[in-house]
C-alpha cells in the first residue's frame, strides 16, 4: 500500500512563482463594492444638484439682466462624437461690444453652422461675458431642474438602507 503524499503546509498552498496566493473574502469584497457604489451615487447626486443650481443661476441672470447685442461670428468648430463620426453640432464663437468693452465668447443657444463674419442678435449679461446666447432662455426651471439629482439621491439612500438592513439582519442571525 502506497503512503499518502505529505500534506503541504498552509502557507505553500496557492504558491505561484515566488508570490504567495492571497485569500479574498467574497463577502467582504461585496460589502466594499456595495459601499463604494452607494458613495458614488451620493457623490453623483451632489454633482447633479450643483450643476442644476448653476444652470438655474445662469438662466436667471440671462432672463433678468440680459441685454440685446449684435454679435459677429469669428469662427465655428465642428463637434463630433466617437471615432470616425461626422460632425454632431457646431460651436461658434463671436465678438461683441458691451458697455464700451469688447469680448469674444462662445455663442450659446445655437448648434448650427454660422458663416464667418455673419452678424446675429444675441443676449449678453453685463459683467459676465461667458453668458452669451442667441435667444433669451426662459427663467429658472425651479425644482424640476433637480429631478435627476433627487432620483439618484433617493437610489443612494435606498441602497444605504438596504445595506444597513442586510448587515443588521445578518448579525441578528449570528452569521
Amino acid at each position: 500500500m502506497a503512503a499518502d503524499p505529505p500534506a503541504r503546509p498552509q502557507e505553500q498552498r496557492g504558491y505561484i512563482r515566488g508570490g504567495g496566493g492571497i485569500g479574498v473574502d467574497g463577502r467582504r469584497l461585496l460589502r466594499v463594492v456595495a459601499v463604494l457604489a452607494v458613495c458614488g451615487m451620493a457623490a453623483l447626486s451632489i454633482g447633479l444638484a450643483v450643476g442644476a443650481a448653476r444652470d438655474n443661476s445662469r438662466r436667471a441672470l440671462q432672463a433678468h439682466r440680459g441685454v440685446p447685442v449684435p454679435v459677429t461670428v469669428t469662427r465655428c468648430l465642428g463637434i463630433g462624437s466617437g471615432v470616425g463620426m461626422s460632425i454632431e453640432y457646431w460651436q461658434c464663437h463671436g465678438s461683441y461690444s458691451l458697455a464700451g468693452r469688447s469680448y469674444e465668447a462662445v455663442i450659446g443657444g445655437n448648434r448650427s453652422l454660422l458663416e464667418h463674419g455673419q452678424v446675429v442678435q444675441a443676449v449678453a449679461v453685463p459683467g459676465r461675458p461667458d453668458l452669451l446666447s442667441v435667444r433669451r432662455p426662459p427663467g429658472p426651471q425651479g425644482w424640476t431642474a433637480y429631478l435627476a439629482a433627487i432620483a439618484v439621491g433617493a437610489a443612494a439612500v435606498l441602497g444605504a438602507v438596504a445595506l444597513v438592513w442586510a448587515w443588521s439582519s445578518r448579525r441578528r442571525r449570528g452569521a
